[in-house]
């Protein structure tokens, strides 16, 4: 599979997006459970993407 610059910055937007539509009111101190909660399914998200990002890297240099 061919990676350019050009997949990893869409992927990045489309991360970028995906955080933009928050699931909580972050103005509420009482949401900030649920904020954490949040970030941490997409950071999930994140890693999980970096590492196929990575091992497709890893594949090419080979």
């Amino acid at each position: 599979m061919e990676l350019s610059i050009l997949d990893l910055e869409e992927k990045i937007q489309e991360i970028d997006k995906d955080m933009s539509e928050c699931s909580c009111d972050y103005n509420k101190l009482k949401d900030l459970d649920c904020m954490k909660r949040d970030m941490e399914k997409e950071l999930e998200k994140m890693i999980s993407e970096w590492e196929n990002v990575v091992e497709l890297l890893d594949g090419k240099s080979k």
